[in-house]
Protein backbone atom coordinates (compact mmCIF):
# COMPACT_ATOMS: atom_id res chain seq x y z
CA UNK A 1 0.00 0.00 0.00
CA UNK A 2 2.92 2.36 0.98
CA UNK A 3 4.66 1.59 -2.72
CA UNK A 4 0.90 2.70 -4.10
CA UNK A 5 0.43 6.11 -2.26
CA UNK A 6 4.31 6.88 -3.42
CA UNK A 7 2.55 5.94 -6.92
CA UNK A 8 -0.40 7.98 -6.42
CA UNK A 9 1.89 10.80 -4.88
CA UNK A 10 3.92 10.46 -8.07
CA UNK A 11 0.94 10.79 -10.56
CA UNK A 12 -0.34 14.10 -9.40
CA UNK A 13 2.87 15.44 -9.02
CA UNK A 14 3.50 14.95 -12.67
CA UNK A 15 -0.18 15.63 -13.58
CA UNK A 16 0.77 19.43 -11.61
CA UNK A 17 4.31 19.50 -13.15
CA UNK A 18 2.33 19.39 -17.27
CA UNK A 19 -0.13 21.86 -15.87
CA UNK A 20 2.85 24.16 -15.15
CA UNK A 21 4.47 23.47 -18.15
CA UNK A 22 1.22 23.71 -20.73
CA UNK A 23 3.16 22.72 -23.41
CA UNK A 24 2.03 22.16 -26.65
CA UNK A 25 0.31 18.62 -27.40
CA UNK A 26 0.61 18.20 -23.18
CA UNK A 27 -2.57 20.03 -21.77
CA UNK A 28 -3.08 17.92 -18.84
CA UNK A 29 -6.76 20.08 -18.28
CA UNK A 30 -7.69 17.52 -21.23
CA UNK A 31 -7.68 14.27 -22.05
CA UNK A 32 -5.77 11.47 -20.25
CA UNK A 33 -4.13 13.83 -17.59
CA UNK A 34 -7.11 14.19 -15.45
CA UNK A 35 -8.12 10.69 -15.75
CA UNK A 36 -5.33 10.11 -14.17
CA UNK A 37 -5.02 12.35 -11.68
CA UNK A 38 -7.93 11.18 -10.56
CA UNK A 39 -6.74 7.76 -10.17
CA UNK A 40 -4.28 8.54 -8.50
CA UNK A 41 -6.44 10.45 -5.75
CA UNK A 42 -8.91 6.98 -5.49
CA UNK A 43 -6.03 4.75 -4.59
CA UNK A 44 -4.43 7.01 -1.87
CA UNK A 45 -6.97 8.64 0.27
CA UNK A 46 -4.11 10.55 2.56
CA UNK A 47 -3.65 12.93 -0.59
CA UNK A 48 -7.23 12.83 -1.14
CA UNK A 49 -7.80 13.81 2.06
CA UNK A 50 -5.24 16.63 1.38
CA UNK A 51 -6.05 20.03 0.60
CA UNK A 52 -4.06 19.62 -3.01
CA UNK A 53 -6.04 16.55 -2.87
CA UNK A 54 -8.95 18.08 -2.11
CA UNK A 55 -8.68 20.86 -5.14
CA UNK A 56 -7.31 18.81 -7.64
CA UNK A 57 -10.86 16.44 -7.34
CA UNK A 58 -12.55 19.79 -7.49
CA UNK A 59 -10.69 20.82 -10.31
CA UNK A 60 -11.59 17.20 -12.14
CA UNK A 61 -15.25 18.13 -11.50
CA UNK A 62 -14.88 21.64 -12.29
CA UNK A 63 -16.39 22.55 -9.06
CA UNK A 64 -14.29 26.13 -9.83
CA UNK A 65 -15.20 27.43 -6.20
CA UNK A 66 -14.39 24.37 -4.14
CA UNK A 67 -11.20 24.12 -6.18
CA UNK A 68 -10.05 27.81 -5.54
CA UNK A 69 -10.98 26.95 -1.67
CA UNK A 70 -9.14 24.42 -1.32
CA UNK A 71 -6.50 25.28 -3.33
CA UNK A 72 -5.59 28.31 -1.25
CA UNK A 73 -5.36 25.87 1.85
CA UNK A 74 -2.35 23.72 0.37
CA UNK A 75 1.09 24.64 0.29
CA UNK A 76 1.90 27.54 -2.45
CA UNK A 77 4.88 25.50 -3.57
CA UNK A 78 2.85 22.31 -4.93
CA UNK A 79 -0.75 24.25 -5.59
CA UNK A 80 0.65 27.14 -7.85
CA UNK A 81 -0.13 25.66 -10.78
CA UNK A 82 -3.13 24.01 -10.38
CA UNK A 83 -4.62 27.30 -8.21
CA UNK A 84 -4.07 28.98 -11.80
CA UNK A 85 -5.89 26.56 -13.29
CA UNK A 86 -8.70 26.51 -11.19
CA UNK A 87 -8.81 30.71 -11.18
CA UNK A 88 -8.88 30.51 -15.04
CA UNK A 89 -12.07 27.58 -14.55
CA UNK A 90 -13.62 29.93 -12.12
CA UNK A 91 -12.67 33.21 -14.00
CA UNK A 92 -14.50 32.09 -17.05
CA UNK A 93 -17.22 30.53 -15.91
CA UNK A 94 -17.75 33.56 -13.94
CA UNK A 95 -17.52 35.75 -17.64
CA UNK A 96 -19.88 33.58 -19.06
CA UNK A 97 -22.34 34.29 -15.76
CA UNK A 98 -21.89 37.96 -16.06
CA UNK A 99 -19.94 38.53 -13.53
CA UNK A 100 -17.28 40.36 -15.17
CA UNK A 101 -15.39 42.27 -12.05
CA UNK A 102 -15.57 38.88 -10.32
CA UNK A 103 -13.84 37.27 -13.76
CA UNK A 104 -11.41 40.00 -14.10
CA UNK A 105 -9.96 39.44 -10.51
CA UNK A 106 -9.36 35.73 -11.20
CA UNK A 107 -8.56 35.72 -14.74
CA UNK A 108 -5.47 38.74 -12.96
CA UNK A 109 -4.56 36.23 -10.07
CA UNK A 110 -4.64 33.26 -12.72
CA UNK A 111 -1.96 35.45 -15.01
CA UNK A 112 0.05 36.13 -11.98
CA UNK A 113 0.69 32.85 -10.55
CA UNK A 114 1.01 31.36 -14.46
CA UNK A 115 2.06 34.13 -16.70
CA UNK A 116 3.11 31.92 -19.71
CA UNK A 117 -1.06 30.30 -19.66
CA UNK A 118 -2.08 31.65 -23.12
CA UNK A 119 -6.06 30.69 -22.19
CA UNK A 120 -5.73 33.21 -18.82
CA UNK A 121 -4.83 36.57 -21.20
CA UNK A 122 -7.35 35.21 -23.72
CA UNK A 123 -10.56 35.06 -21.37
CA UNK A 124 -8.55 38.32 -19.24
CA UNK A 125 -9.13 40.39 -22.93
CA UNK A 126 -12.46 39.19 -22.74
CA UNK A 127 -13.35 40.67 -19.49
CA UNK A 128 -11.82 43.87 -20.54
CA UNK A 129 -13.78 44.41 -23.57
CA UNK A 130 -16.64 43.63 -21.46
CA UNK A 131 -15.36 46.15 -18.46
CA UNK A 132 -15.18 48.64 -21.55
CA UNK A 133 -10.90 48.98 -22.12
CA UNK A 134 -10.39 48.04 -25.31
CA UNK A 135 -6.95 48.93 -25.32
CA UNK A 136 -6.29 46.43 -22.44
CA UNK A 137 -8.40 43.77 -23.97
CA UNK A 138 -6.32 44.12 -27.29
CA UNK A 139 -2.70 43.92 -25.26
CA UNK A 140 -4.28 40.85 -23.61
CA UNK A 141 -5.14 39.55 -26.75
CA UNK A 142 -1.44 39.95 -28.25
CA UNK A 143 -0.53 38.11 -25.27
CA UNK A 144 -2.23 35.76 -26.16
CA UNK A 145 -1.34 35.32 -30.10
CA UNK A 146 2.59 35.42 -28.82
CA UNK A 147 2.00 31.98 -26.34
CA UNK A 148 -1.23 30.33 -28.45
CA UNK A 149 -0.99 30.91 -31.96
CA UNK A 150 1.96 28.71 -32.62
CA UNK A 151 -0.16 25.73 -32.10
CA UNK A 152 -3.82 27.41 -32.33
CA UNK A 153 -5.25 24.77 -29.95
CA UNK A 154 -7.87 27.09 -28.13
CA UNK A 155 -9.38 27.85 -31.70
CA UNK A 156 -8.96 24.22 -33.80
CA UNK A 157 -10.64 23.20 -30.03
CA UNK A 158 -13.35 25.68 -30.43
CA UNK A 159 -14.06 25.31 -33.59
CA UNK A 160 -14.24 21.13 -33.42
CA UNK A 161 -17.34 21.61 -30.61
CA UNK A 162 -20.39 22.15 -32.96
CA UNK A 163 -21.76 24.30 -31.99
CA UNK A 164 -18.77 26.33 -30.00
CA UNK A 165 -19.51 27.47 -26.65
CA UNK A 166 -20.98 31.00 -26.43
CA UNK A 167 -17.65 32.32 -24.71
CA UNK A 168 -15.22 30.59 -27.16
CA UNK A 169 -17.40 32.54 -29.87
CA UNK A 170 -16.55 35.99 -27.97
CA UNK A 171 -13.08 35.03 -27.22
CA UNK A 172 -12.93 34.11 -30.73
CA UNK A 173 -14.80 37.31 -32.03
CA UNK A 174 -12.00 39.67 -29.68
CA UNK A 175 -9.57 38.40 -31.29
CA UNK A 176 -10.75 39.00 -35.09
CA UNK A 177 -11.80 42.48 -33.70
CA UNK A 178 -8.15 43.25 -32.29
CA UNK A 179 -6.54 41.85 -35.38
CA UNK A 180 -8.35 44.19 -37.26
CA UNK A 181 -8.31 47.34 -35.28
CA UNK A 182 -4.44 47.34 -33.61
CA UNK A 183 -2.83 48.22 -37.39
CA UNK A 184 -5.57 50.53 -37.69
CA UNK A 185 -4.32 51.97 -34.20
CA UNK A 186 -0.79 52.17 -34.87
CA UNK A 187 -1.40 54.39 -37.61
Amino acid sequence: AQQDAGGARAAVLAFLRVIDDDAPGERAYEGDGLAVAARALASDPGLAASPLGQGVAALIGQDWDRAVAALRAAPAESSGPVLGRALLGRGAARLDAADVAGGAADLAEAIRLRPGDADSHLFAGLAADRLGQPDDACAQVARFRALEWPRGAFVRGALARQPPAPLEVAAIALVRTCLLELPRRSD
